[in-house]
């Protein structure tokens, strides 16, 4: 067979899928004719094709060389590059291509992913949207495209991708699963769940799928459907530990709470490793008041909140429990402002064990934590902290210090508002003694995973305003403190919200009231550290630190607790909220 025959030969058997047999006809036309720079050009594409990306790299580099000016030389180059997880270089080559035909698709495309899996995001989201240009109706461009948007956290943008994608290609997977994880890092509980059950449809054997279901279904509220779609995964997987876990959370966030204990012990007997079911069962003993497993199970809760709220990494090691005497101790904030609020009460045990007592917090705390006593030094969260020996997050102290129900250090007020601001505030307000003055805070930060269970509007605390002789003012921050501008007829509150900057001035502001209302929030955890008569709001099932079935607080002598009984229902405790206010307008 002549050379040339040899090389048509090759041809129709690459273009016939026949690779191997492309291959050995190539490489005996190249070895007559080894500057046949076409001839390397197709068997580098073929090296490629069959996965030896190293062999393809080399042919292909000597084609480019043997005719630079050929865009699509430098393409295939580019993709070998990338192939070999060189993506920069991939990069140049595509970019050499483009220069010598600016339309070429197939370089765009290709650029794209180089820049992608470079990390140079920028970069990629625009030449993949040239690459749209070229080509409108590409799916699997979209896709990619909306994942890079989404790695950038251009959320919005991303789903707008990966929609395009799905109405090009309805039966897609990856793009179904993209836009999914892009809700759901939104936070767009309800319309995850429509997706998830696209991907529940489309893979309905899937226990994994129909777990994310649950989780999701969770997450949006509906916790019957959640059990449902858990109780499925775990039937078409009784040893899938994640499936038990996510039972498990759904059972307790019921109230179901034996039996969600049981689900998340067959979790662990699955998997005892799984933090995740650790923590779960954690808040199950904590809110049963079995604190001394519940402590310690609670450990778990950085493996599970790690991605939120990453561990502190200190050269210095965790406290132990150990004696302090003369030691400095760094005890460092974790969780909300509600948190560091409860567990700083801590800091007077320690400093009366003889630890020095290095206490960091957030900016908004400071001014207010400057009144704690046993505290030697303040510092502000940030990279560098002053010297220490060990170091202690302040929700590891009740294990530390070995808090049971009997023995909690509930003696306050352990914070104080500064005098000086309280006079100012104390000119502010309504003057007379007949007058009950009634701060409110009605809603949670909304970047906490539970808080459209414990938080509810202001317009549904508008039977307040049926109770004579009762000022009302805001406490309230956040996005929710807007909701005063728009309140039901006779129910009058005064906005405070700009006055208040930081904890400092909320406490100076506690100082004059007679009364706290709020939900579970930071709000309620300041009045009752300060001592003030404090009411708080909470759902069926609560946090674990307000315990079960009682009225008063453990933690807080001056709280009285108003419970939900039956999930989602306010109406009930608003109005004995306003029974309560009544009689103690008559006291």
């Amino acid at each position: 067979m002549t050379n040339q025959g040899l090389f048509d030969l090759a041809m129709q058997h690459q273009q016939a899928g026949r690779l191997r047999e492309a291959q050995t006809l190539y490489q005996q036309h190249l070895a007559s004719h080894p500057d046949d720079g076409q001839a390397t050009q197709l068997l580098g594409l073929v090296h490629l094709h069959l996965g030896q990306a190293p062999e393809a790299l080399e042919l292909l580099n000597r084609a480019a060389e043997l005719d630079p000016q050929a865009p699509d030389r430098h393409c295939h180059l580019g993709m070998a590059l990338l192939a070999l997880s060189r993506p920069d270089e991939a990069a140049g080559a595509l970019q050499r291509a483009l220069a010598l035909k600016p339309d070429y698709l197939d370089a765009w495309y290709h650029l794209a992913h180089a820049l992608h899996a470079a990390g140079r995001l920028d970069e990629a989201v625009a030449a993949y949207r040239r690459t749209l240009e070229l080509r409108p109706q590409f799916p699997t461009v979209h896709n990619d495209m909306g994942a890079a948007l989404a790695a950038q956290g251009r959320y919005d943008q991303a789903v707008v991708a990966f929609q395009t994608a799905l109405s090009q290609r309805p039966q897609y997977p990856e793009a179904l699963n993209n836009l999914d994880e892009a809700l759901v890092q939104q936070g767009k509980w309800a319309e995850a769940v429509a997706v998830s059950r696209q991907i529940v449809a489309m893979q309905p054997d899937s226990a994994e799928v129909h777990d994310r279901l649950a989780v999701e279904l969770a997450r949006a509220g509906w916790l019957e459907e959640s059990v449902r779609s858990a109780e499925k995964a775990v039937s078409l997987r009784p040893d899938f530990a994640e499936g038990h876990n996510t039972l498990g959370m759904s059972l307790a966030k019921l109230g179901r709470l034996e039996q969600a204990k049981a689900t998340l012990q067959r979790a662990l007997a699955l998997k005892p490793d799984l933090s995740s079911a650790r923590f779960n069962l954690s808040l199950i003993y904590l809110v049963q008041g079995d604190w001394q497993r519940g402590w310690r199970e609670f450990e778990w809760r950085w493996r599970v909140l790690k991605p939120y709220m990453p561990e502190p990494q200190f050269s210095q090691l965790m406290w132990d429990g150990g004696d302090l005497a003369g030691r400095r101790i760094l005890l460092h904030p974790e969780g909300g402002y509600g948190d560091s609020i409860q567990f700083v009460r801590y800091v007077p045990l320690l400093a009366r064990g003889g630890g020095k007592v290095v206490l960091a917090c957030v900016p908004e705390l400071q001014r207010l934590f400057q009144t704690v006593d046993g505290v030697d030094e303040l510092a502000i969260t940030a990279p560098s902290m002053p010297p220490f020996h060990v170091h202690c997050p302040l929700l590891s102290l009740p294990r530390l210090l070995k808090t049971s129900l009997h023995n909690i250090p509930a003696k306050v007020p352990y914070l104080r508002a500064d005098a000086a601001q309280s006079r100012r505030w104390r000119a502010m307000l309504p003057a007379g003694k007949e007058l009950l003055k009634v701060g409110l805070a009605w809603a949670g930060r909304p970047e906490y995973d539970d808080d459209r269970r414990r938080s509810t509007s202001l317009s549904n605390l508008a039977p307040l305003g049926q109770v004579e002789g009762v000022w009302f003012c805001s406490l309230q921050k956040g996005p929710a403190a807007q909701q005063v501008r728009a309140l039901p007829a006779g129910f009058e509150v005064t906005d405070l919200s700009a006055d208040l900057n930081d904890f400092a001035d909320t406490a100076a502001l506690i100082d004059n009231l007679d009364l706290v209302i709020a939900v579970d929030t930071a709000a309620a955890h300041l009045a009752g550290a300060l001592a003030k008569p404090t009411w708080v709001l909470l759902p069926k099932v609560p946090d674990w630190r307000w315990m079960l079935n009682r009225d008063d607080s453990l933690w807080y002598p001056t709280m009285r607790l108003f419970r939900q009984p039956i999930a989602g229902d306010w109406d009930t405790p608003i109005r004995r909220i306003v029974e309560a206010l009544r009689s103690l307008r008559q006291a």
